[in-house]
């Protein structure tokens, strides 16, 4: 694991976040930092190390931090998703970052990927202070996500909406870890032998990382307020520049044609890079180095 520096900070609804802040060993005095979050019930532990050696290679100083209610950080009920509330701690996480000495507060840039990915085309919507975005696969609306989660899914989800509280808590399996939730035998919302294969290795990592809390569930109104939330409408009020990586056969974003339409729409300064293939393989080779060449030569652009 690379070194870094145990940080945490308050929200605006006082809420500590806890993350990982990473220095660039041959920064200026005052660098740029790219602020990482990751996707739905997932951990600063699993897999975002893999852009961080590049990032500081590269020179920028790079913070990450767990969601509300995940991991380290605080908030309840424990494992439960909220895109707006994440985007608004992602703003938080820039006033933090603006107060580093050794940051450079115009430029901190945002980097998020799957949901992470549209919570911070609403953050960047909301914050002028953002100097760029880079949404690695995002998902931007609620509505697609609904078509992916299955009939049995939804409807737990409706009758804890009827019948539950919020403050109850009460999960579902969204990652697959077994065989049997690979199989889509199981309780677990996703299956395939890919994502439960690359689920337990996140859960490896996070352990190994000191983060022993993922159990890939969130709660059933992660999912009701996942439906309802569309972070795509926010995005023509972005003025950033935007960095939108996407895929050929993303199953979990959309079709390229659904998210080549909202990029399109984008009035900021944007650019784009397609790999080729579906969503969880492009965290490795061939997508992987591609991705990286593209994120790398945007910061370069934006972030001297």
């Amino acid at each position: 694991m690379l070194p870094y520096k145990r940080v945490e900070f308050k929200t605006y609804d006082s809420t500590t976040l806890r993350g990982n802040l990473y220095h660039a060993p041959n920064a200026r005095e005052q660098a740029p930092i790219v602020i990482f979050v990751h996707g739905i019930g997932l951990l600063k532990e699993q897999y975002l190390e893999n852009w961080f050696r590049h990032f500081l290679q590269a020179g920028y100083h790079v913070l990450s931090y767990d969601h509300r209610n995940f991991g380290d950080s605080d908030g309840l009920p424990r494992n439960h998703f909220n895109w707006v509330l994440q985007a608004e701690d992602f703003i938080d996480a820039v006033t933090y970052a603006a107060a580093l000495p050794e940051v450079d507060q115009d430029k901190i840039f945002g980097w998020g990927v799957a949901h992470a990915g549209g919570l911070i085309g609403m953050a960047a919507a909301m914050d002028n202070r953002i100097a760029g975005i880079i949404m690695f696969l995002p998902c931007i609306d609620g509505s697609w996500d609904k078509s992916r989660w299955g009939e049995r899914t939804w409807k737990e989800v409706q009758r804890h909406r009827v019948q539950g509280k919020l403050a109850d808590g009460e999960s579902v399996q969204f990652w697959p870890l077994t065989d049997e939730d690979a199989a889509g035998k199981g309780l677990s919302v996703l299956s395939g032998d890919c994502v439960r294969d690359w689920s337990a290795n996140g859960q490896k990592m996070a352990d190994q990382g000191g983060n022993k809390s993922f159990t890939g569930r969130v709660t059933l109104a992660s999912i009701w307020e996942d439906y309802k939330t569309r972070p795509a409408a926010f995005f023509h009020a972005i003025k950033a520049p935007v960095l939108w990586v996407m895929a050929t056969d993303d199953v979990v974003c959309g079709p390229l044609e659904f998210t080549m339409e909202w990029y399109d729409k984008l009035g900021c300064q944007k650019e784009i890079c397609i790999l080729k293939g579906e969503h969880l393989p492009q965290y490795f080779d061939p997508g992987f180095p591609k991705s990286v060449e593209a994120m790398l030569a945007f910061l370069a652009k934006y972030a001297t």
